[in-house]
């Protein structure tokens, strides 16, 4: 019996094994698809507590996991759940507020990108001396990417001469995913008449936090 094309076909199609179902790769994960576990499985990528197995496109979602490995997992959750704390301190004879521009002390190094959101909480302490009556605004300036600080808008003032000290915890400021941070303390004058600051110190702290996304 001689079987037409068509009917060829149709029989070909239907004895075909059915081919692996393809998923979309969560967190480059092969065998890891979008949506159910796929955000607690990129929370763990991204802070590098797991860096998959085998050749590390796959998550291995089913196999067993030792207490050795257990331990191993639990100290670096515990390493990136730990806030990075960094402490700049600095001092000088005397700071230039001739010009409306602001001076920046205590700048920390580069906070390097992650591929995760992250807060940060900085608390600052500047002291110094002024020889007459004139307002001094001291805050926290923040740095993306490389790019010049901005002047921000939270501020402090002071009035009237003698000795200063102005200590701020400012509030959580949300350090995105993937860009670079640089924070300094910023001194800057309020008015016309600039009047030289002497004997100053400053003391930024910086707590570094994971988000829980």
């Amino acid at each position: 019996m001689r079987i037409g094309r068509p009917l060829a076909l149709l029989l070909y199609a239907v004895l075909l094994p059915a081919a692996a179902p393809v998923h979309a790769q969560c967190a480059g994960f092969s065998d890891v698809p979008l949506g159910g576990f796929c955000t607690n499985v990129t929370w763990m990528k991204n802070r590098q507590v797991t860096l998959g197995c085998e050749d590390g496109t796959v998550y291995c979602p089913n196999q067993s996991v030792t207490r050795l490995q257990m331990a191993l997992f639990m100290n670096r959750v515990g390493n990136t759940l730990t806030p990075d704390v960094v402490t700049i301190q600095d001092s000088g004879v005397s700071l230039d507020i001739s010009t409306s521009a602001p001076v920046y002390v205590c700048e920390s190094a580069v906070v390097p990108a992650v591929p995760y959101t992250r807060t940060m909480l900085g608390q600052l302490t500047m002291t110094y001396a002024i020889a007459a009556a004139q307002d001094v605004q001291v805050g926290i300036a923040t740095s993306v990417n490389g790019a010049a600080y901005p002047f921000p808008p939270t501020t402090f003032s002071k009035t009237g001469a003698g000795q200063h000290q102005h200590h701020f915890i400012n509030r959580l400021y949300t350090m995105p995913a993937n860009q670079t941070h640089r924070f300094a303390i910023f001194v800057a004058r309020v008015g016309s008449a600039p009047v030289p600051i002497g004997g100053w110190q400053c003391n930024l702290q910086l707590h570094i936090v994971n988000a829980a996304e």
